[in-house]
């Protein structure tokens, strides 16, 4: 006899099942695939003892007949393929008839299902892959299956298995992954009769997702989606500040099937980059939707591993859609929709309400006009109704009449009379006057104040040294909003001399003008400055928020941002120095600035040799003309010297861009004006990824009311 034998089929199965049935989650994912084919839309998983002792899958899919139960059970029996083209069209889980067979030669197998073609279910029970027992039974349609005992008779297997609750953990995520992809379908997976997980059918995958990885997660997830002829692309990804502490949070789907592909995690990391913390991994649900002919799922005995036939345009296409989707950093503007569509709708109200109450005025009464004072002086004249002419010379004499429906106005005594100069359009349209030249010019302007404001609570006018009174001050000079009183012309002398009727007041604008588009603001220029903290953080007020703002992140996030722009146009804003600084620099950093003399002037860096070790720098990137120059070159250098073997400054870019952003930005401890810090609001308006700096830090949190009211122990 010769040395080659054909193995019993016993051992066939049980050296098959070594390949697809692993541990209990094996099974578990071959049961539930094969529920899926038979389009389930309830499937129900029990356990007892993490799986070892009994698994129990339940569906409401079509069920088989009694032929096809029994079928199943052989090895390469399968209803999925037919020929050899449908390999390379596979739109199943399953195809290849193996998993049955496989998990009955190790556990003591049972099997029911009930196909609506046919009056009665069928029973089938198999013991460690022996011949199978069949009965009838009455059932629903739908199909159950038992796995009691797995590797009752594998000793040297069952061994391996580990605890109940590592056990159960692996089911999960195998259940997690399986319910992502079919979120039409109810899931619900038991252990020892507790519930560890109930996920109702949907349509929404966003539900789906925080029902499997938690609400917080579920919130922060924001969609995206590709199409390209024979490629689709959709899904959601997290925020840069939900991450995970390894790629288990990434979850690929081709077609359906959950797969693992280095690749692609590698384009999901790169597509973060600069906006996530090194050594962290976002949370990302991805669905590739693609011609079965352009991928192979059959190499991998539990097809969890696929191959592309164009893999690279895939990788491209899936890191340019989630970068761009990124980019729009959709969690900044999260809610600022409905504020901006609330405040719209206020301001169309407030303009309607406003041309409905002139329209009013226009027909009821006359519009009204500033005040005219008469030159009659006796305040017991009777009063005098407003009229539409604007100077009391062009009135006509109707004007002058009593209106019952007009409200009277009391004509003033002269000494209260509105001083000039008072018009609230013209007071609001000058300038801040300079600041007085020697002590005589400020101490005139300081009599004067003091003088005007005796004059106005009249009091007779006499020259004082004293300081004014309080409510006077705001005619003194260096307090902000101070205007220099006019002086008198001719029309002011005289007590009965009638002041010109002042412009009307025009009040500000309460909303959106009409007939105008409305100007929206970013999130970040609508925030409302409170102050800043140590001189470190800013501190803002939005809705019932309290935000905080981290000066330098945000900064250097926008230098960053400005410096990719010219690098990527390949003309970085240079700010030449008017006095170029000779830098002195080491032997070692002086060598490397003569050999990277081009990276530095690709970098926006105009450095040029002056002899010896010593370097004059001519021209630096606008946005770091206050960075220290000799800081900035040496440890730019370092930073170039670094991989200069190993990635060209193109591979290299953001590495030295960030470095030089941190030091084009403004640092910790350093106070800001409210100009200033009205300038960084608006300039991260204009940018992308602006919720966090180049190293992937968040630039800003937010602290709810109810948060705050919670740590006062007002709730």
């Amino acid at each position: 006899m010769g040395k080659v034998q054909l193995l019993a089929d016993d051992l066939i199965n049980k050296i098959a099942a070594g390949e697809v049935v692993e541990r209990p989650a094996s099974v578990v994912k071959e049961l539930v695939e094969n529920s899926l084919d038979a389009n389930a839309g309830r499937i129900d998983v029990e356990l007892e003892r993490g799986g070892k002792h009994l698994i129990r899958i339940v569906d409401d899919g079509f069920g088989m007949s009694e032929e096809d139960a029994v079928m199943s059970l052989q090895r390469h029996a399968t209803s999925k393929l037919r020929n050899q083209d449908d390999l390379f069209r596979i739109m199943t889980m399953g195809f290849r008839g193996e998993a049955i067979p496989s998990i009955a030669s190790v556990s003591r197998f049972v099997m029911e299902t009930h196909n609506e073609e046919h009056e009665n279910g069928v029973r089938v029970e198999v013991e460690g892959g022996k011949g199978p027992v069949v009965s009838p039974v009455g059932r629903p349609v739908g199909t159950t299956i038992e796995v009691h005992d797995l590797f009752f008779n594998v000793p040297a297997r069952r061994k391996f298995l580990k605890a109940d609750s590592t056990e159960v953990s692996h089911i999960a995520e195998t259940m997690t992954r399986l319910a992502l992809a079919n979120p039409e379908v109810r899931f619900k997976l038991t252990h020892n009769r507790r519930v560890q997980l109930q996920c109702p059918a949907t349509s929404d995958l966003r539900e789906r997702i925080g029902s499997l990885l938690g609400r917080q997660i579920g919130e922060a997830m924001y969609p995206f989606e590709m199409s390209e002829g024979w490629l689709k692309l959709r899904g959601y990804f997290s925020r840069p500040d939900i991450t995970s502490q390894n790629t288990k949070g990434i979850y690929f789907f081709v077609n359906g099937r959950f797969i693992r592909h280095r690749s692609f995690a590698h384009a999901c990391q790169e597509a973060y980059r600069g906006s996530m913390e090194k050594g962290r991994y976002p949370y990302i649900v991805l669905f590739l939707e693609i011609d079965p002919a352009e991928v192979d799922v059959n190499v991998h005995p539990q097809k969890i591993e696929v191959r592309f036939h164009r893999e690279s345009d895939i990788y491209n296409r899936l890191y340019s859609s989630l970068r761009n989707a990124i980019a729009r950093t959709p969690w900044v503007e999260k809610g600022k929709g409905r504020l901006e569509r609330a405040a719209i709708a206020q301001q169309e109200k407030s303009s309607e309400t406003n041309e409905e109450a002139s329209h009013v005025s226009d027909v009821s009464e006359p519009t009204q006009a500033p005040m005219v004072q008469e030159h009659d002086t006796d305040a017991s004249s009777p009063s005098v109704a407003p009229t539409a002419v604007p100077t009391p010379s062009t009135a006509p004499a109707s004007a002058k009449a009593p209106m019952q429906a007009a409200p009277s106005v009391a004509k003033p005594r002269p000494s209260e009379s509105m001083p000039t100069s008072s018009s609230g359009a013209s007071l609001a349209m000058q300038e801040t006057p300079a600041a007085p030249r020697n002590f005589d010019e400020f101490r005139a302007r300081f009599l004067k104040a003091a003088q005007e404001q005796k004059l106005a609570i009249e009091e007779p006018i006499e020259e004082t040294r004293f300081a004014p009174l309080p409510s006077a001050q705001k005619g003194l000079p260096f307090l902000p909003g101070w205007d220099p009183p006019k002086e008198k012309g001719p029309q002011d002398e005289g007590p009965n001399t009638p002041s010109p009727a002042p412009a009307p007041k025009e009040a500000p604008p309460k909303g959106i003008p009409v007939q105008h588009e409305p100007e929206r603001l970013g999130f970040f220029s609508s925030l409302r400055y409170i102050g800043q903290f140590v001189q470190m953080y800013l501190l803002f007020e939005y809705q019932d928020r309290l935000i905080l703002l981290d000066q330098h992140a945000a900064h250097e996030r926008v230098t960053y941002q400005r410096l990719l722009d010219g690098f990527q146009q390949e003309r970085i804003p240079q700010q030449p120095y008017l006095v170029a600084p000779h830098l002195e620099l080491g032997i070692v950093a002086a060598q490397q600035a003569e050999q990277f003399q081009d990276t530095l002037t690709k970098l926006g860096i105009h450095l040029e040799p002056f002899g010896g070790q010593t370097f004059v720098l001519r021209a630096v990137p606008v946005f770091l003309k206050k960075a220290d120059p000799l800081e900035l070159i040496t440890d730019l250098l370092d930073e170039i010297a670094k991989g200069y073997k190993t990635a060209s400054i193109d591979q290299r870019r953001d590495e030295l861009l960030m470095r030089m952003a941190c030091h084009g930005s403004v640092r910790g401890s350093h106070k800001l004006s409210a100009e200033e810090v009205r300038s960084l609001l608006h300039q991260l308006d204009e940018i992308e990824f602006k919720g966090n700096c180049p190293h992937g830090r968040p630039i800003f949190f937010e602290m709810t009311r109810a948060e705050l009211e919670k740590r006062f122990h007002r709730t």
